[in-house]
């Protein structure tokens, strides 16, 4: 009987760090679903790095137009507003500003926090695995030796069966 009650404590041990094993890979820091939030929030960034990358080179090449091209420089100075010495601007109503061109500066991407069950839950949830599988295991014994209790009928011994 005393290996029995080794082998079921020893079975509620390995159960309970086989569910700790179980919620750390799905749930716990360096789990599945941790991964794939930051997974996701990578994703994201690239993106944003990659637009942020071509804002950049159409400022370079209009930075080099501008500095290389006297007709794109006096043009891109007209349309925001600027004239030469004597010269005098005319502004007509009902014409839109439309011409206009503001660079974009692309986004602000913020990243969330990153949701993921803490180590000291995930041993307390093996823990409590353990105690709720030994517990198990007690009451089934306890069930087990109820059943196979003798009784006593006049200095008489019978074990009764029940079932």
């Amino acid at each position: 009987e005393s290996i029995m009650n080794n082998v079921k404590f020893l079975t509620s041990i390995s159960i309970g760090i086989f569910v700790y094993v179980l919620v750390s890979i799905f749930a716990g820091p360096d789990g599945i679903w941790a991964y794939n939030q930051l997974n996701n929030q990578k994703n994201k960034l690239s993106t944003n790095v990659e637009k942020i990358t071509k804002i950049n080179d159409t400022l370079n090449l209009d930075y080099v137009a501008l500095e290389n091209d006297v007709g794109i420089l006096t043009s891109k100075a007209r349309s925001l507003g600027f004239v030469y010495e004597g010269e005098k601007l005319i502004k007509i109503n009902g014409i839109s500003d439309e011409g206009k061109s503001f660079y974009d500066t692309g986004s602000i991407v913020s990243l969330e926090e990153i949701s993921f069950l803490p180590e000291k839950s995930c041993k307390i949830i093996c823990l409590m695995g353990f105690i709720l599988c030994f517990i198990i295991f007690l009451l089934v014994d306890l069930k087990i030796k109820s059943k196979n209790k003798p009784i006593t009928v006049s200095n008489s011994v019978f074990t009764e069966c029940r079932g």
